[in-house]
């Protein structure tokens, strides 16, 4: 069946001009060049989208939860701080840099909302824990600034600490939640990039395969023919006129293989009209005519 196959396709190929043959070969090698090149571009936007959807959310999201963490503990120990320093100067030095921890807390909490995208409802009750101790801890804050250091400190043990192990009991969950997420888009963007390597390598072997292919068949197609008129021209040299030229193709080999026959056809005509009147002039005839004009 393959060889049957083969016959057809150097059977097609011998009726088209060598010119329009090499033209149609390397353009069916550029199409291929062009097909991959194509593919490996879509194939790499497909990746880098991949890389982009971990970034903009499953990498945003866990680094909003670890900020999350460091700033509660930040604003939780200038707090503690606050309460034990006996300087009232210094609280206003306190106060802002616990509002600027729970100001970046709340930024990194607006993060987590949009980048978040597991519905588990982690994130909702993270946001209502940071506002209990929020509440709690300008509660504080506001008493420290009044003098009601006591209030304040059993504040901070009754209500805000309960409230603070809360908020990082709730983050800790965030945090192995972001954590697998980020593991499970990383994987996928790696199985995306490895899977697109993989076809545009395989695509690729298939199309240097198949230029390969045609350029054997074209190869093949020009080179027998042209090899069978060159053996009948080197037995024609030798004065062997009995060679077989079997191609009969409509381009330009098949032209040249067609001249040749017909060369080899008259001037085997000639020999045998020589031969015939050489035997007849033996027998004394020398009357005897050539039976094909000479040219």
């Amino acid at each position: 069946m393959c060889r049957l196959y083969g016959r057809m396709e150097l059977a097609m190929l011998n009726n088209i001009k060598l010119k329009h043959r090499l033209i149609l070969s390397f353009s069916v090698t550029l199409l291929l060049t062009l097909f991959i090149s194509i593919l490996a571009l879509t194939q790499l936007k497909a990746a880098n989208q991949g890389l982009q959807l971990f970034s903009e959310h499953a990498l945003a999201s866990d680094s909003a939860v670890k900020m999350c963490r460091i700033n509660s503990n930040v604003a939780a120990r200038t707090l503690r701080d606050m309460s034990i320093d006996p300087n009232t100067q210094n609280f206003s030095d306190y106060r802002s840099k616990i509002t600027e921890s729970i100001n970046a807390l709340q930024d990194n909490l607006n993060t987590l909302k949009t980048s978040y995208t597991k519905k588990d409802g982690l994130v909702e009750k993270y946001e209502t824990a940071l506002k209990s101790w929020s509440i709690l801890a300008n509660q504080i804050m506001d008493l420290l600034d009044s003098g009601q250091r006591e209030t304040a400190q059993t504040m901070i043990l009754q209500e805000c600490t309960p409230a603070l192990d809360g908020l990082i009991r709730i983050a800790k969950e965030l945090d192995t939640s972001t954590v697998a997420i980020k593991n499970d888009a990383l994987a996928k963007s790696q199985t995306t990039t490895n899977r697109s390597v993989t076809l545009v390598l395989i695509l690729l072997i298939l199309a240097v395969a198949l230029s390969l292919l045609i350029a054997v068949r074209v190869t093949v197609s020009i080179t027998k023919p042209l090899k069978e008129v060159e053996n009948a021209a080197i037995r024609m040299s030798e004065g062997l006129l009995d060679s077989q030229i079997t191609n009969t193709s409509k381009d330009e080999i098949g032209q040249l293989a067609a001249n040749m026959r017909s060369s080899l056809t008259t001037l085997s005509g000639y020999i045998g009209d020589i031969d015939r009147a050489m035997e007849e002039m033996s027998k004394g005839n020398f009357a005897t005519k050539p039976l094909k004009p000479f040219i």
